[in-house]
């Protein structure tokens, strides 16, 4: 699509980075012998390990090329998904991290089958995180096909090489090595964030985004239901997120786990800004591209070649490590909760490998069609977070303040949430405030049901 000069360099770059990311991955085997080592690293992840992989987790769809395409969009609003990302980790450091750490839960299932006594409300997050997990894996797949399409390639070809690599990344490596490389991965975007920074102040830059119109500065231009939708559903999500569970079990302490945390909550405060000033001057370089494609255009043609190498390299790899931890959460409910925990508790470890493999097959397929269908990463992201926050918010925090909850009502509050939240997705309802209105409908529910019925 676009002519890059010394694209054969900057695709040896990211050739050679991502092998050496892969080494990695084949090392952290060492750490996932088991099905329930792949877990959660065999609790071996440090502070650091645990920050990178939380801000990793954003910074490498969502928060920089999502951030930048809202930057084009509208301007400095654009950094409101970053804010919410930031304000998430640090309610989990204060909120609920040393709780899940201390209750050893790798997944939120043993939270629901201890509160309500009933393995079918296991079933609530088994079934609810899978569905937003899928949504969440095609967004990062969108952000691997806005890169190829800025090298040239073709979208259905760039979307099938982004799932192919990051299958390929998830089977080598597991929970352990997705921690690692994050860290590198993380350093290595941070920096060329802050290079970006550098790059608009010796290219005339800032002066440059000061011509955009009063509106790009504004920093609500829109309505109070897509400040809510940029904002509450990342938030909320992220208390009950099986991937940051999973992060939280998997590190050393419970020191750890708050500080891991609290450390990326910080850290993503400042970034925030960054990628959506990038995309505000790339709108006006070049004015005429899709925006989800304006900031690797704008880096490949406009950075030093060994710096656009490695960005665009560990923007690929942080795909890749938030696809693996994306991959681990599913695993984790659909075999081990759903699978081995209720329907073949006796299950040796080389029928989980295999279903395993046949899990990634299926999660690949679905995740193409959807990335191929949709394009902007943000709002894919807010339907994942929708689809989650519906289906287990209620039934998580009304559990803990409310002694008379119990199953029936946690089923009904979690059925009439997702069912509520599909409908809004596939256009059958559309409701004000969309991305919170399942709340609703899931609060009634999980009252009406615990009061009308007792548990047997």
């Amino acid at each position: 699509m676009f002519l890059i000069e010394n694209s054969s360099i900057i695709i040896g770059i990211t050739v050679v980075y991502m092998l050496i990311m892969i080494g990695i991955g084949i090392y952290g085997r060492r750490y996932n012998t088991s099905f329930d080592e792949s877990l959660t690293a065999s609790k071996q992840a440090t502070v650091i390990m645990v920050a990178s992989a939380a801000i990793g987790a954003h910074i490498g769809s969502g928060f920089v090329l999502g951030g930048a395409e809202e930057g084009v969009r509208w301007g400095l609003a654009g950094m409101w998904y970053g804010i919410g990302c930031s304000l998430s980790y640090i309610l989990i450091a204060i909120l609920t991290a040393r709780y899940l750490y201390n209750k050893g839960y790798v997944t939120l299932t043993g939270y629901f089958k201890e509160r309500y006594e009933d393995k079918s409300t296991a079933l609530i997050y088994s079934i609810a995180t899978p569905l937003s997990y899928i949504a969440i894996f095609s967004g990062q797949i969108i952000a691997g096909k806005s890169i190829f399409q800025a090298i040239g390639i073709n979208d259905t070809i760039g979307v099938i090489a982004t799932v192919v690599i990051v299958l390929l990344y998830c089977g080598l490596s597991g929970l352990w090595g997705a921690l690692a490389t994050s860290v590198i991965q993380v350093t290595i975007i941070i920096i060329s964030l802050i290079f970006g920074l550098y790059f608009l102040s010796q290219n005339d830059g800032f002066n440059m985004i000061s011509t955009l119109p009063q509106t790009k500065f504004e920093l609500v231009p829109f309505g109070p239901e897509k400040l809510v939708m940029l904002t509450i559903p990342t938030i909320l999500s992220q208390l009950i997120d099986q991937a940051n569970i999973q992060r939280i079990a998997s590190s050393k302490n419970e020191n750890t786990a708050q500080k891991g945390f609290l450390l990326a909550g910080i850290a993503l405060i400042p970034l925030a800004i960054i990628p959506v000033l990038l995309g505000m001057y790339g709108s006006l370089v070049y004015p005429d591209l899709p925006e989800n494609t304006v900031l690797m255009t704008l880096v490949l043609e406009k950075y030093p070649v060994f710096i656009a190498g490695l960005f665009m390299a560990s923007i690929l790899s942080a795909i890749m490590s938030t696809c693996a931890a994306m991959i681990s959460g599913i695993s984790a409910t659909v075999l081990g909760d759903i699978y081995k925990g209720i329907l073949n508790p006796k299950a040796d470890e080389s029928t989980m490998k295999k279903l395993n493999l046949v899990l990634y097959v299926v999660v690949g397929v679905l995740s193409i069609f959807i990335a191929l269908k949709l394009s902007n990463i943000i709002s894919l992201l807010s339907m994942a977070y929708t689809i989650l926050v519906s289906g287990c918010l209620i039934p998580f925090s009304g559990g803990i303040i409310w002694n008379k909850a119990n199953s029936k009502g946690a089923i009904a509050s979690a059925v009439v949430g997702i069912i509520t939240s599909l409908l809004i997705a596939f256009g059958v309802i559309n409701p004000p405030f969309a991305s919170l209105f399942p709340l609703i409908p899931a609060l009634i529910a999980f009252i009406a049901g615990s009061l009308m019925t007792k548990n047997n």
